[in-house]
């Protein structure tokens, strides 16, 4: 069975292409995130040898500004944000199973 090596963790992922041109280390990324490094930097992409698990996003925020407008707006720029730029899906419309949960028409995974 095959096991990875990790010899680094970075906590911001605008981080790794410098780490990945400057060493001869490879890096784990989403696919849309690694795209946008590779048009603008000399670096390649590959498929993983394995499956990896999938993970879910969500926000929480306090019940008092669940009605607030500012709050709902970032809210809904953020979920937009991550559906249509990491994960490459349109956004679907925006609700709340519970207060403080955000979740599209299905959960968020990637």
């Amino acid at each position: 069975m095959w096991k990875a090596s990790i010899h680094l963790r970075i906590a911001q992922s605008l981080a790794a292409p410098h780490i990945l041109l400057t060493t001869n280390l490879i890096g784990v990324a989403p696919e849309a995130l690694a795209k946008s490094f590779e048009k603008h930097l000399p670096i390649c992409i590959r498929p993983l040898p394995l499956d990896i698990p999938t993970f879910e996003i969500a926000m929480y925020w306090h019940d008092r500004y669940h009605r607030d407008p500012e709050n709902k707006w970032l809210r809904e720029t953020v979920g937009r944000a991550l559906k249509e730029s990491v994960i490459g899906l349109s956004y679907p419309p925006y609700h709340t199973d519970i207060r403080g949960f955000y979740s599209g028409a299905s959960s968020l995974h990637i």
